[in-house]
């Protein structure tokens, strides 16, 4: 598969209610699917500026390049909503990973999977997380739905990946 990152968060210290299954969810991906290891934040150690690229939004303090614009496949899990992740953390950036603060791909990145809530909701998608956010990047998967705080999605996706289904079968 190439080189893997996760960040998960369960704890939202008060800017959300908490969740229990994402570090499960993302760890039985990072865990299953085969690749190299490269990150595996969750937490207060998962941060909304490792998905943001540098200069992009305010505050602009991206750090894409080292974590998910760093790897060939990245996964988040935890809270979404139609415009942007959302981290437990706000003292580092605004606790909060815009798509008008992404640019995907321009140095590794090929997939993406959002694992939280209405990300991918159908209305205006395109408009929100299409021509701004792909640099080079080939998929973002998500849910345009509820989604529930389950703890093996992630694991059955990459036993499918390893199973050689494509990303987009998968």
């Amino acid at each position: 598969m190439g080189s893997i990152g996760i960040e998960w968060v369960n704890q939202y210290n008060g800017n959300a209610s908490d969740l229990s299954n994402n570090d499960n969810n993302a760890r039985g991906f990072y865990n299953t699917l085969q690749g190299v290891k490269q990150f595996d934040y969750g937490d207060n150690l998962a941060w909304d500026q490792d998905f943001e690229k540098s200069g992009k939004g305010s505050p602009s303090t991206g750090t894409d390049t080292s974590y998910a614009d760093n790897v060939d496949i990245a996964f988040f899990s935890g809270h979404g909503s139609r415009n942007y992740l959302l981290f437990g953390r706000n003292d580092f950036d605004n606790g909060k990973a815009r798509n008008t603060e992404m640019e995907l791909g321009d140095k590794d990145l090929e997939w993406i999977v959002f694992d939280g809530c209405q990300a991918l909701e159908s209305n205006g998608v395109f408009d929100r997380w299409g021509w701004g956010v792909f640099k080079g990047l080939h998929f973002i998967l998500g849910f345009a739905t509820i989604c529930y705080d389950k703890k093996n999605r992630g694991e059955k996706f990459a036993r499918r990946l390893n199973d050689s289904w494509t990303v987009r079968e998968a």
